[in-house]
């Protein structure tokens, strides 16, 4: 990876309201960002480069300070499943 940005990143987490989940994230990044998500999403390999990219995404947040994991939630992926991800809180 290496399309979106920690500057990209940051500008969708301090979009977000205070409590938000992974899906918003990677919903926020795909609208303001597309070019450079789609890059991210042509780099990325494997049976499901869509699942494998947002799980990416997931893990990468635990790397910002300004945002701590809270719990598991339940809410619809981008294809509008509904799944398990993780909730975040702005500290």
């Amino acid at each position: 990876m290496g399309n979106i940005s920690d500057e990209i990143v940051e500008k969708a987490i301090n979009s977000l309201p205070d409590v938000f989940d992974t899906h918003a994230v990677i919903q926020t990044l795909m609208m303001i960002a597309p070019r450079q998500y789609a890059g991210d999403l042509c780099a990325t390999s494997g049976e499901d480069p869509i699942q494998n990219l947002h799980a990416s995404n997931g893990r990468r947040l635990l790397d910002f300070g300004v945002i701590e994991p809270t719990k598991k939630v339940s809410s619809a992926n981008v294809r509008g499943q509904e799944n398990k991800n993780q909730e975040w809180s702005k500290t």
